[in-house]
């Protein structure tokens, strides 16, 4: 079985108080075969799909990308986004042994929209971070250990559930 080590962080997230644990992955992105760049992803077990938050989005030069707007429903807000529809691979990397990867591929990409409004709103979507959803989740085997700080994402060819 081929796994990554992530890592449990305290993060504070845009409309909450307080700061907590989570688990975060990092991954190399390419799409059709050219690499982007590396994005933190917020591994969430609630995301439908896999989301490049804003600030990565610019920082990666996706916005250059052209898709389609779709529009996202969560449990905050609904938001337009964009998918791209290109062949993705997702290379993670491992926290612990730099040399260890796991790639993961989907049919496609979306990032988060920025507001046309500058301001507040602006602000508060850059601080939104790249989440791991279920399109690549459901490739792989998700350890989370709070008790021992552990998270691990691993890819059996040998399991089927």
């Amino acid at each position: 079985m081929n796994c990554v080590n992530g890592e449990l962080v305290e993060y504070p997230l845009p409309g909450y108080r307080k700061t907590a644990k989570y688990p975060f992955i990092t991954g190399r992105i390419f799409i059709e075969e050219k690499e982007y760049g590396i994005v933190r992803f917020l591994i969430d077990t609630g995301a439908g799909f896999t989301l490049i938050g804003s600030r990565d989005a610019i920082r990666l030069r996706l916005t250059e990308l052209r898709g389609r707007g779709i529009k996202v429903i969560g449990v905050s807000a609904s938001e337009k986004d964009i998918y791209v529809k290109s062949p993705v691979t997702i290379e993670f990397i491992d926290s612990q042994e730099s040399d260890n990867v796991l790639s993961v591929e989907t049919d496609g990409i979306t990032y988060r929209g920025l507001p046309k409004r500058r301001g507040k709103e602006f602000q508060e979507q850059l601080y939104i971070p790249s989440l791991l959803g279920w399109d690549v989740l459901g490739q792989l085997i998700l350890i989370i250990d709070y008790k021992n700080n552990v998270v691990k994402l691993c890819k059996n060819n040998h399991v089927t559930l």
